[in-house]
């Protein structure tokens, strides 16, 4: 069912940003890979950090530049239709923009860390506005809004961070 949702918002024209392993189960267990199906994905193993192994990412294309950084695991999508906007140091592809319908999607089967520029970028090229633009001295504050029945805005500030950062917000 989830995985269907998420086809059906794209393939509605919507935009999506997956960040993760490509599901090929659902919620209770069993095979499902309408979300890899639909998207044209092809996910194949996932390669995890260990003694002997030290998987890195680099963004290619329009995702470019995004330093080469170090990951915990990633996910090859070799073979994948769309665009590919990650890969690994090697050129597994692990990163594709794809397009259902008259919607896309960018899916990133990596353990990638926060990045606003890397997000900023991916979020612009779906054509997603952001309503808050967040700029911190130190990582780990979130921000976002919740609309009242009355059409009234509150605006939710997190600090993960453990310090006292200087925050800027533009609405």
């Amino acid at each position: 069912v989830v995985q269907q949702r998420l086809v059906d918002h794209v393939a509605a024209g919507g935009a999506l940003v997956a960040l993760g392993p490509v599901p090929q189960f659902d919620l209770s267990g069993e095979p499902c890979r309408v979300f890899a199906e639909a998207l044209g994905l092809s996910p194949g193993q996932v390669l995890a950090d260990g003694p002997h192994s030290y998987p890195s990412v680099v963004a290619q294309g329009w995702a470019a530049p995004f330093p080469e950084t170090r990951v915990a695991w990633r996910q090859s999508l070799a073979g994948s239709a769309g665009q590919p906007v990650l890969t690994d140091v090697e050129g597994t592809v692990c990163g594709v923009e794809v397009t259902h319908g008259p919607g896309r999607a960018v899916v990133l089967a990596a353990a990638l860390p926060t990045s606003p520029v890397l997000f900023g970028r991916i979020l612009d090229r779906l054509g997603v506005h952001r309503g808050l633009e967040l700029t911190t001295s130190t990582p780990g504050v979130f921000a976002t809004t919740t609309r009242d029945t009355a059409g009234n805005r509150l605006l939710h500030l997190i600090n993960i961070s453990g310090y006292r950062p200087e925050v800027t917000i533009k609405v």
